[in-house]
């Protein structure tokens, strides 16, 4: 897998998303040529996905989140504290980009 797969398969997770088109193992087979990479890619993708529709980022990042959505996160399993925090990172990170834009 070449650096340049990996940045043509960024730029496809967005254009799906900005079109709210699905994503799935075969799309990703098609940047990433080894079939166990392409399934765990699409298997964590599927998961990151799910954690950013229930996680509402935004609300926590202006704490306004629901206290049940609190207590999930506090209890919530290693790798879902590790991708709202990625999440949550990546909220700040457009935070950042719209002040320095304006």
């Amino acid at each position: 897998m070449t650096a340049r797969g990996w940045d043509d398969l960024s730029r496809i997770l967005r254009q799906y998303e900005k079109h709210n088109i699905t994503v799935n193992q075969n799309v990703v087979g098609q940047y990433l040529q080894d079939e166990k990479i392409a399934r765990d890619f699409a298997i964590y993708y599927d998961l990151y996905q799910k954690y950013k529709s229930d996680y509402q980022v935004r609300e926590i990042l202006a704490g306004t989140a629901d206290p049940s959505l609190v207590k999930r996160a506090r209890n919530a399993k290693f790798d879902e504290r590790y991708s709202l925090l990625g999440l949550l990172l990546d909220g700040l990170g457009q935070d950042a980009a719209n002040v320095i834009i304006q």
